[in-house]
Parts: structure tokens; sequence; C-alpha cells
């Protein structure tokens, strides 16, 4: 369950501040191409979005990152043609 809206934050070289999950842990790591926050802690939100304010090179230097990342990795094209392989193998070791 990856958020197609953080997918599309990261194209666009965005720095995103998320909900610290598995989903979005898998995209972004926390300090470099985006911000953690803890589920449920306002403050820890917070802190964040203040830290963003500070420390806006972080941001900067996270956006061709980002870019470059989404293309490599969630490309709906090149990853439906991955998904056909597996299901095409999983088929011919099925018969």
């Amino acid at each position: 369950g990856t958020s197609l809206s953080l997918l599309e934050a990261l194209a666009t070289g965005l720095f995103p501040i998320v909900s610290e999950i598995k989903a979005n842990s898998a995209w972004i790591k926390d300090g470099v191409n985006g911000f953690l926050h803890k589920v449920g802690e306002a403050g820890n939100l917070a802190d964040c979005i203040l830290r963003l304010l500070d420390e806006p090179e972080i941001a900067e230097n996270a956006g061709p990152y980002n870019r470059k990342r989404v293309e490599e990795k969630a490309d709906r094209n090149k990853n439906m043609k991955r998904l056909e392989t597996v299901y095409r193998n999983l088929i011919q070791k099925a018969r």
C-alpha cells in the first residue's frame, strides 16, 4: 500500500512529511528525502515541520533524488511488465 499521492509528491521533487508506517518507510529515508513522523504524535509532526522551515536546504537536496527514485522504481509500465513476467513464470510452473 504505497500512497499514490506520496509517489506523485516524490515525482515532482517535493519533500514529504509522512507518517512512519511501513509503506512510507519503503520510500522515505528519514531526514534524507523526507521526514517520517511518529503516528499519533502531533508534537512530532510539528517538530518535523519546524525542522523543515529551519533547514530548507534539506528539501532542496532531496528534490532531484526523489524524482529519480520514482522514475526508476515506480514506473507503472515497467512494473506491470515485471508483474506479467512473474505471472507467466508461475503459470508455466503450474503446467
